[in-house]
């Protein structure tokens, strides 16, 4: 980090270190203290309450006048939200998902990739702003994204985010997931039973640009009972054709690969901050 040569920081250094407070907030940090957002950013009390002062006028973070904590504000709801609205797959995936979720029975998704998770851009039915990201490897939809990968990528991946299990059926080693992926290529879907969360079931399919590279990742969720091998036949089939549509609807132009996708990221949080713990959504399976 640069400073200036009166030791104060450099304006690009105190923007990084805004979004680095920013970074902080999550699901199982949902506020931080002035202390907590200095001892994780290394810097003095002073600037970290200067920090979250800024952020505070500008409606990304507020803070609670009775524990003097911060949360997440409305304004990275807004962000969020507008990222949401702007990007081209999930304007081109809603009308797919309700039919696919209508003619299965299930919740229909679209996944991206990013940091090594799948994460949920859309839902149908609707589903909270929660459990967005879900790891890769032992899901559907990730197993579709990562078998997009060649393979200096796939093993940076698992070099830099491991293959933790998360029950019994999880693929917790390379050798086990790239068989798992050639499958994938192979047959043209991925099928996850148990492998996430035991009784959860999944089929996914990639959705392609015109450039014909995997953009996303559409998938429907179900319970593992209701995916033996003749049903996750015809749901594939299904979901290939829900991925051959939303393909056609991004249109002539290459979709940017979303690669960092920050603003997601401060959207979930912070609907996950700030919205009612008792609101009204589907809960299915994944």
């Amino acid at each position: 980090m640069r400073t200036n040569q009166n030791g104060t920081s450099s304006p690009l250094q105190t923007v990084d270190r805004a979004l680095q407070a920013l970074d902080l907030f999550g699901p199982a940090q949902p506020d931080v203290s002035t202390v907590e957002v200095a001892r994780a950013l290394g810097i003095d009390r002073s600037i970290a309450s200067r920090l979250l002062g800024a952020l505070e006028s500008r409606g990304y973070v507020s803070q609670d006048e009775t524990t003097q904590r911060y949360r997440l504000g409305i304004r990275a709801l807004d962000l969020g939200a507008f990222y949401l609205q702007s990007h081209r797959l999930v304007a081109a995936a809603a009308p797919h998902l309700e039919l696919l979720a209508g003619s299965t029975f299930g919740v229909a998704n679209v996944f991206v990739l990013d940091d090594g998770q799948a994460v949920r851009l859309a839902s149908y039915p609707a589903r909270p702003m929660t459990r967005l990201r879900v790891p890769a490897h032992c899901t559907a939809a990730g197993k579709v994204l990562l078998a997009a990968l060649d393979e200096p990528a796939l093993a940076w991946h698992i070099q830099l985010h491991g293959l933790a299990a998360h029950t019994s059926r999880t693929i917790t080693t390379g050798e086990e997931l790239r068989q798992e992926l050639a499958l994938v290529r192979a047959q043209g879907y991925a099928l996850e039973r148990d492998e996430n969360i035991l009784g959860r079931g999944c089929v996914a399919g990639p959705v392609r640009d015109v450039l014909g590279r995997t953009v996303g990742a559409v998938s429907i969720g179900l319970f593992a009972s209701q995916l033996p091998d003749d049903v996750a036949l015809d749901r594939a089939n299904q979901i290939r054709e829900a991925a051959l549509r939303i393909g056609e609807g991004l249109g002539n132009r290459p979709l940017m690969p979303g690669t960092t996708m920050r603003q997601l990221r401060v959207a979930s949080m912070a609907a996950m901050a700030a919205a009612p713990a008792t609101a009204a959504h589907v809960q299915g399976p994944m």
